[in-house]
């Protein structure tokens, strides 16, 4: 939604409770209540009548900040499969959030110090820390994990896990009984998927890298509709290009 309904932070008036996110909520139209064309505003309304529970329902991407002033507590959840990040600070009676570090050092105005143990564990498994155990590469930041709803209760000045998210489950492939079945699965669901994302206020792009998952949602999307789309292909100026 362009307009400023959807303009952040949103409050609830009676209550006082907020909501920031970042993300994309794609199966919002199945939960809207009335005539809203904003996936942030659907998901703010469900989360204030179901709870943070709701986020099980949610097909998408996002990092999020509910508010439960009543009960002086504050939810931070982050999508399965973490495409969008956040970070918090927790020491005494500071607590900070953001999607990024940098910020976070720029309100405490401290010197950063390296988390060796976190680089310790990056350089010999290859994998983020926050994964292992939600710690980042500096001291006292740390990450939401993919998947997880954490709380923060105001009364005790502290964070703790609230809740897994569920996985949506589709077409699993245990379930089928052929090669054929397991074909026409994956493509029910990508096709799906595909389709879920191309719902926008503004004009859609899909980069080209020349892989296989590129390669094959724009041959999808131009088979759907070629009359919405602008086909482009960019090469870098070289001189010693044979390209016609």
């Amino acid at each position: 939604d362009l307009s400023n309904k959807s303009n952040q932070p949103f409050f609830k008036k009676n209550s006082n409770d907020f909501f920031i996110y970042n993300g994309e909520f794609y199966n919002f139209k199945d939960y809207c209540s009335r005539n809203i064309n904003s996936d942030s505003l659907t998901l703010f309304e469900n989360i204030q009548s179901d709870g943070v529970e709701f986020y099980n329902k949610v097909n998408g991407m996002w990092a999020s900040v509910h508010s439960d002033i009543k009960n002086k507590k504050f939810y931070l959840s982050r999508d399965r499969y973490g495409k969008k990040q956040l970070y918090y600070f927790l020491e005494k009676d500071k607590f900070i959030v953001s999607s990024e570090i940098k910020s976070i050092f720029h309100i405490l105005k401290i010197k950063r110090q390296i988390n060796l143990n976190s680089l310790s564990f990056f350089f010999s498994t290859k994998l983020s820390p926050f994964r292992n155990n939600g710690e980042t590469f500096y001291k006292n930041i740390y990450s939401i994990k993919p998947g997880e709803i954490a709380c923060f209760d105001l009364n005790l000045n502290k964070l703790k896990h609230h809740s897994k998210i569920k996985h949506i489950s589709q077409n699993l492939i245990k379930d089928f009984k052929n090669y054929t079945e397991i074909e026409n699965g994956f493509k029910k669901d990508f096709e799906s998927s595909v389709n879920l994302r191309l719902q926008s206020d503004r004009k859609v792009g899909v980069l080209l890298s020349g892989g296989v998952d590129s390669s094959l949602i724009t041959s999808f999307i131009k088979k759907t509709d070629l009359s919405n789309y602008n086909f482009y292909t960019t090469f870098n100026s070289d001189s010693n290009s044979n390209l016609d």
